[in-house]
């Protein structure tokens, strides 16, 4: 069973402690927001894959009748909201229906949301696109960082940003919510993270050298559900 985030923000403070770092702790896990990780769990055919299923690659799963989105961008994954812990995220997505992102070459990004009780129908991606192998998804709970966060504590052993670093999200799989891989630049103010997709080689999803594609929205925004005024953009080394 994977950790819920009481256990997940209870390891890192032991892992600080066992470091030397226990008068730390608190203000570092203070700064830190809770995110889902999710790491391919293995392929299979989409005939195996339930409609509305969290997924990356593959065929989208869209409302009966539905277009494919303007511009031909590729699909990239889909996330069932229901199937997360709940109280986890810090942003007001939804707690239900499915999250769908599509994106072009260049990072252009798409991102629907699907309500709870839709009816579902597999899409076939027009001939365009380039199509990724569908796998699985996992998702597990992680802490993430803003290095740039005022509140980080002033040490004088440069050790605990090492430490705090290994929660950062890997640029080889899939974050919805926390804070952004800083790779150029940080997030845009006002703006807060709601996907972050990393290179995939096993996918053959790239975004640049080791980049990354982030999708950001205002907090007012995401509670009201405008999910067309996504911005998306791609960073990379």
């Amino acid at each position: 069973m994977a950790a819920t985030l009481a256990e997940t923000r209870a390891a890192a403070r032991r892992m600080l402690a066992a470091l030397g770092f226990a008068k730390d702790a608190d203000a570092c896990l203070a700064i830190t927001r809770p995110a889902f990780f999710f790491t391919l769990a293995g392929a299979m055919p989409e005939d195996d894959l339930p409609l509305g299923a969290s997924k990356i690659g593959g065929a989208p799963d869209l409302p009966e009748g539905a277009a494919w989105p303007q511009g031909a961008p590729s699909f990239l994954l889909q996330i069932n909201l229901c199937e997360l812990a709940e109280g986890v995220l810090d942003i007001a997505l939804p707690r239900e229906g499915l999250l769908s992102c599509f994106s072009n070459r260049d990072g252009q990004a798409v991102l629907m949301w699907n309500k709870p009780g839709t009816t579902l129908s597999r899409l076939a991606p027009p001939q365009s696109c380039k199509r990724f192998a569908p796998h699985a998804l996992a998702a597990t709970i992680v802490l993430t960082l803003d290095i740039d966060h005022p509140g980080l504590p002033a040490v004088e052993d440069d050790e605990i940003f090492d430490v705090m670093d290994d929660w950062s999200v890997p640029e080889s799989g899939v974050q919805l919510g926390g804070n952004r891989k800083i790779i150029q630049r940080g997030e845009t103010p006002g703006m807060h993270l709601v996907l972050q997709i990393g290179t995939i080689d096993e996918l053959g999803m790239h975004w640049g050298a080791l980049g990354c594609l982030t999708l950001s929205m205002r907090p007012d925004d995401i509670a009201a559900r405008r999910f067309d005024r996504v911005h998306s953009e791609v960073q990379s080394y």
